[in-house]
């Protein structure tokens, strides 16, 4: 009886200092952008990481990550515009330059540039337009704006936004967790943990299914500009990738020559939040690699 309460005694301590480690290396604000204003947390030190989350998500998709990159790096989140503590777009906007002026008020010049889904897309664009701030680029499940979809997954699409419309957002939640169709877009059930963080930021960013999302800026000329890249690329592919994203990561992988892939096993779109430690390993060794 005392060798257990010694070890749950042992397991608080533990739990306890990396709390602790993590709130003495935290730094957290928001930037003004127009009339906008960002949310962002920073934490840890050394080579910067940036973190973009994907779409129907904010920067708490990533907590999984904070605590392994910040033993490491000086590691940055943020709430896209739409998303979590950020403000509701109203004006046309770049979310590209968002980023810049983010990294601008930190005073990075040059980061590692880690994003997934929208994420990923916006990490790209960043790595085409400005090389210059990139030193490694980390993406998994991009999309493009102009890839012609199948005519099923694309009157799937159309289906859910005109649905969404008429019910109001409650419903965009409902459909995303019932709906087979959505099914490997969120983590699965067998990974409790990851799906109850995607469900929680889910819900409480229900907004984002009725923002204007015409006032974004989306990149053009891809695919086409992917030969423009020459920084490191690092590509996870999870191995139940939504079908609509397969034949858009195989082109990637072809028409970027410095590209490293990385296929982990059994899981799906947001594979971050299902097996955490294969991905923030992955990025670590990959950014060691690559120094």
């Amino acid at each position: 009886m005392k060798i257990f309460t010694y070890l749950i005694v042992f397991a608080i301590l533990i739990i306890s200092c990396k709390n602790e480690r993590m709130k003495d290396s935290k730094n957290s604000g928001y930037i003004q952008i127009d009339s906008s204003k960002i949310y962002y947390e920073s934490y840890g030190h050394g080579e910067p990481i940036i973190l973009i989350h994907a779409g129907v998500t904010d920067m708490r998709m990533w907590d999984f990550q904070m605590d392994d990159l910040s033993k490491k790096f000086k590691v940055i989140r943020f709430d896209q515009r739409g998303f979590g503590k950020s403000s509701i777009p109203k004006q046309k906007y770049n979310p590209v330059l968002d980023i810049l002026a983010l990294m601008n008020s930190c005073k990075i010049d040059k980061a590692h540039i880690v994003g997934i889904s929208l994420g990923a897309l916006q990490a790209i664009d960043i790595a085409i337009e400005y090389p210059e701030r990139v030193k490694t680029l980390i993406i998994s499940g991009a999309s493009f704006p102009d890839w012609q979809l199948p005519k099923d997954i694309l009157e799937k699409h159309i289906d859910f936004t005109s649905y969404v419309l008429e019910n109001g957002p409650d419903s965009a939640v409902n459909r995303m967790l019932t709906d087979p169709f959505w099914s490997k877009s969120i983590p699965d059930k067998k990974y409790k943990n990851g799906r109850e963080l995607f469900v929680r930021v889910l819900k409480e960013n229900k907004q984002s299914f009725i923002v204007d999302w015409q006032l974004r800026n989306l990149p053009i000329g891809l695919p086409a500009r992917l030969e423009d890249i020459d920084c490191p690329v690092l590509m996870f592919r999870p191995e139940n990738e939504m079908p609509s994203i397969i034949p858009i990561a195989d082109t990637i992988a072809d028409k970027i020559s410095n590209i490293k892939i990385s296929t982990i096993a059994d899981v799906s779109h947001l594979l971050n939040l299902e097996k955490p430690d294969y991905f923030n390993m992955g990025i670590i060794e990959f950014i060691n690699d690559n120094q």
